[in-house]
Parts: C-alpha cells; sequence; structure tokens
C-alpha cells in the first residue's frame, strides 16, 4: 500500500465515527419522517399509503403558501443582518487599537 493510499484510508477511518453519527441522528429521521409523510396516518393496522397526496394538498393551501413567505422573509432578512453585523465585527477586530486582545476574546471566546 502507497503512502498516499495509506493516507487516505486512515482519513476515511478517522472520519467514520462522524459520519455514522450523521447518518443515524440526521438522516435516518429525515428519511423515516418523509415515509411516514407517504402514509395517510401514524404506522399503525389502518393506515393507508396516499402517495405525495399530502403535498399536493400543501402546494394547494392558502395557510402554507403564507407561511412560506413569511419564512422566506425571515430568512432573507437574518441572513442580511447576520452578514451585515459579521462583517462589521469582523473589521471591528481586524483593527489596530488598545484593549483589542479583550474584544477578540469577548468576540470568540462564546465560539469556545
Amino acid at each position: 500500500m502507497t503512502k498516499s493510499t495509506q493516507e487516505h484510508t486512515t482519513g476515511w477511518l478517522m472520519a467514520f465515527p462522524a459520519l455514522t453519527f450523521v447518518a443515524v441522528f440526521s438522516l435516518y429521521p429525515a428519511l423515516d419522517s418523509f415515509l411516514l409523510s407517504l402514509y395517510s396516518d401514524f404506522p399503525g393496522p389502518e393506515r393507508s399509503f396516499v402517495g405525495f397526496g399530502h403535498y399536493a394538498e400543501l402546494l394547494q393551501d392558502a395557510v402554507a403558501h403564507q407561511a412560506f413567505i413569511v419564512t422566506l422573509g425571515f430568512v432573507l432578512f437574518s441572513t442580511a443582518l447576520e452578514l451585515l453585523m459579521g462583517t462589521g465585527i469582523a473589521l471591528v477586530v481586524h483593527e489596530r487599537f488598545r484593549g483589542r486582545g479583550w474584544v477578540r476574546a469577548a468576540v470568540l471566546i462564546p465560539w469556545a
């Protein structure tokens, strides 16, 4: 086995626990929720397959449209606000001034 192949294999082996965690706690519940949405009721003896019927209803629902518009507005506004605030903080932290280390610590400690 060459050194680059060994490093490649080692990298995948080290990433395996994290990838397994993501698969178990993110991908499986998402897939399970999607599959449940294709049935008329919660799992049980009387459930029936409705396919994409629930999604067709959702696309025709005025309340769902309004909720989507409100959510989209919130996402756009909050993303723009976070981008502006983040850029401002980055510019302040980058400037040279007395107490710069304290400001950097105050900004970075919550991320630790």
